[in-house]
């Protein structure tokens, strides 16, 4: 059995959105809608978390929608950490975007100001480790709307959490939003590729968000517990979405218009740093070499296309980007 948390994660943002950055865990944190942005009504939440992305066996190739074994929902083809440290990763579930500092030990999803905004948001947590909790979760009854997150540790608990979650809706007739994610468990956490970083990001609401589309926006992690939020009605009103930290892309999920920031950033344990867009990537490695790839059409390209058109601009504007993130 889960142990039930009150958790949330801290609202951080990105630019570009004029919905707004919650600044911290802070107490005057206070929702604008308890009843939920998609549909009138406030839609159940579980998020599953694959605690190592390579469990998925490559299937995170370069097939857009297919991408693992979750069949239906918006699929984001690059959708990346903040680091290949799993520690820090999942600071970016706990903090939504703000980096851990050197005192941070371990993540303690209890004092999480996501889980947090969701209770005040008229939600009920909880966290479990493994999916042997799930049916009895689905079946239990609520008087409210409810959030859980998932820990799991295999495709095939990926595979076996689908088909309990399309179960129930199909029994109650009601749609529940669920988020699949991972991190990447990596042993090598010193170095930063684009293997290191990409991860699993598909969104499901059957009967409101689209089913089998793919979106190639790069995001984030830290964007997930913003996004979800927003789905839900609860981001606070007056918040500002900052260029380093998590931003809500609710709306893209909505198919409407949305200024995204189209960038994001990373760094690895011995000081790196990785900045990808759509197009272009640029790693700099802690000597100062740095290397910039076009990665458009080949994302785990290495090559070195600094001398392409547009290359310098891109090096000045990414390198900028990059500069004021690891000061």
């Amino acid at each position: 059995m889960g142990i039930r948390l009150v958790a949330l994660w801290l609202l951080g943002a990105a630019l570009v959105l004029t919905i707004g950055s919650c600044g911290g865990g802070d107490d005057s944190f206070k929702p604008v809608n308890k009843t939920g942005a998609l549909d009138g009504s406030a839609p159940d939440v579980i998020l599953f978390l694959l605690r190592n992305s390579e469990a998925l066996e490559g299937k995170l190739q370069e097939r857009p929608v297919d991408m693992g074994p979750v069949s239906s929902g918006v699929t984001f083809s690059a959708a990346y950490l903040r680091s290949p440290v799993d520690l820090a990763a999942l600071g970016d579930l706990h903090w939504l975007g703000r980096e851990l500092t050197g005192e941070d030990k371990q993540i303690d999803l209890v004092d999480s100001p996501f889980f947090q905004a969701m209770e005040q948001g008229g939600y009920t947590t909880e966290i479990f480790n493994g999916i042997e909790p799930l049916a009895d979760y689905l079946n239990m009854e609520s008087a409210g709307p409810r959030m859980a997150l998932f820990h799991t540790w295999s495709a095939e608990d990926w595979v076996l959490a689908e088909k309990a979650v399309r179960a129930k809706e199909a029994e109650s007739g009601r749609s529940m939003l669920s988020v699949w994610t991972a991190l990447t468990n990596e042993e090598s956490p010193e170095s930063i590729t684009e293997q290191q970083l990409r991860i699993p990001l598909i969104f499901s609401l059957p009967g409101t968000l689209p089913q089998a589309q793919s979106h190639t926006q790069v995001v984030s992690l830290a964007d997930v517990g913003p996004t979800i939020l927003d789905l839900c009605g609860l981001i606070p009103e007056g918040t500002e979405f900052h260029d380093h930290e998590g931003a809500s892309f609710a709306r893209v999920l909505q198919k409407k218009p949305l200024v995204w920031r189209g960038f994001v950033l990373a760094k690895s344990a011995s000081g790196a740093g990785w900045i990808r867009s759509t197009r272009w990537r640029l790693i700099r490695q802690d000597d100062g070499s740095q290397l910039l790839t076009h990665v458009e059409k080949v994302p785990a390209s290495t090559k070195d296309d600094s001398g392409l058109p547009g290359a310098n601009a891109q090096l000045e504007g990414l390198g900028g980007r990059l500069d004021a993130w690891l000061k």
